[in-house]
């Protein structure tokens, strides 16, 4: 339907964010993520993955970049977690913070790169 309209209009259609959370595989999430850009591809739909870097959860989608480290800014398992333990850490461990921020702190997640190289083409 919304290539019909697409191409009647004479507009394209714009897939800004879409993502997989990654286990590993074991959920088909490279299969999913390979249909889901076949699709853009053969409906000639323009997209965009979600997101480059991320701290690795289970809420949000992965990056082609994950942070796995569990500091006290992050607090995984803790009360507070998200921007609630940054703002609260920010004060104390800004420096430290600012560094974990670096892509050099990150862990690629080859599969996935893989698959968007490969729809990238």
């Amino acid at each position: 339907q919304y290539a019909r309209i697409s191409r009647k209009r004479q507009v394209p259609i714009y897939l800004g964010e879409f993502g997989i959370n990654y286990r590993q595989g074991f959920f088909g999430e490279d299969g999913w993520l390979k249909d889901m850009l076949a699709c853009c591809k053969e409906y000639q739909f323009h997209w965009t993955y979600w997101t480059y870097k991320t701290v690795k959860s289970g809420i949000f989608p992965d990056g082609v970049l994950s942070y796995y480290e569990n500091p006290a800014w992050v607090n995984r398992a803790g009360p507070a977690s998200g921007l609630e333990a940054y703002a609260s850490c920010w004060p104390s461990l800004r420096e430290e913070m600012v560094r974990s921020w670096r892509s050099d702190s990150f862990k690629i997640n080859a599969r996935t790169l893989k698959v968007l190289q490969h729809a990238a083409r």
